[in-house]
């Protein structure tokens, strides 16, 4: 119960604020974070769910010191909207995760989720 009245205060507060842009050095213009992407976010699971959540309400800044992307392969399900995907490496209590982008056919660049699986590198 206490974990979901921390995933729900951190839904509320980062899906409360508008136009949630940010900067990240490796691509050429502003990330966005929608509230629907704020909502796949706080619920997929993790090893660390509460510390995976807890990064979305500092993200400006994990966005800032993110070193890398990898393309990964386009899900089947996204093919209608989604030109490229990539993966930008991070560490969570001392283990990878990914925080998974979009590039839109709207040229759009907009983070979709996170995740702590290998299989996202795989087709």
């Amino acid at each position: 119960a206490i974990q979901k009245q921390k995933r729900d205060a951190i839904k509320e507060q980062m899906c409360a604020q508008k136009n949630k842009k940010y900067d990240c050095k490796l691509f050429t213009q502003q990330i966005v974070l929608p509230n629907r992407s704020v909502r796949e976010w706080v619920n997929q699971p993790h090893f660390d769910f509460d510390k995976k959540n807890e990064l979305l309400l500092n993200i400006k800044d994990v966005l800032k010191n993110c070193k890398q992307k990898k393309e990964i392969p386009v899900k089947e399900k996204h093919k209608d909207a989604v030109i490229k995907a990539f993966a930008l490496p991070i560490t969570i209590s001392n283990r990878p995760s990914w925080i998974i982008i979009h590039e839109t056919k709207w040229h759009e660049i907009k983070i979709y989720g996170i995740s702590d699986s290998e299989h996202i590198f795989q087709k």
